[in-house]
């Protein structure tokens, strides 16, 4: 969709350059405070979509706009070497790839299984999140073991 695409793409890029540019940076107490806020937003969001059918498109949330960039400012304030940089960005690539495809497969697995707590949203979006996440340390493992092996 046009929200998971480059045009979408150039809202994040504009956001993560204006932090940088900035030098924006808030207490801890207030990050947190504001990412639990964010967290809540986007849940109610979800609900609010579902429940008056309004949903357009499924990655496109408003509240995201406060999530991110909360999200960003509290991975800065750690101090991240360039090795592990890259493997951000590496695990980032994979995970923007390969969310859609494990969202659909575990919405159709847990469809089929008749356990009220499978057809709750935010239960899904947790599985998927943990199952893509795992998924991609395999595959960034995969790439390395190749990558070491010389195979192509």
């Amino acid at each position: 969709s046009f929200f998971n695409s480059l045009p979408g793409a150039l809202f994040w890029v504009a956001v993560g350059n204006y932090i940088a540019k900035k030098e924006i940076s808030l207490k801890n107490c207030y990050l947190y405070i504001i990412l639990a806020i964010s967290v809540v937003l986007i849940a109610v969001e979800r609900v609010i979509v579902v429940r008056y059918g309004l949903e357009y498109t499924d990655d496109c949330y408003f509240s995201l706009m406060i999530l991110c960039p909360i999200l960003f400012l509290i991975i800065l304030r750690h101090n991240v070497s360039i090795n592990t940089s890259f493997k951000f960005r590496e695990l980032s690539t994979i995970i923007y790839v390969t969310h859609g495809s494990v969202e659909r497969v575990v919405g159709f697995v847990l469809k089929k299984i008749p356990i009220e707590i499978f057809t709750n949203d935010i239960f899904k979006v947790m599985i998927s999140l943990v199952l893509i996440i795992v998924a991609g340390y395999i595959i960034v493992f995969i790439n390395k073991f190749f990558l070491r092996a010389e195979i192509f």
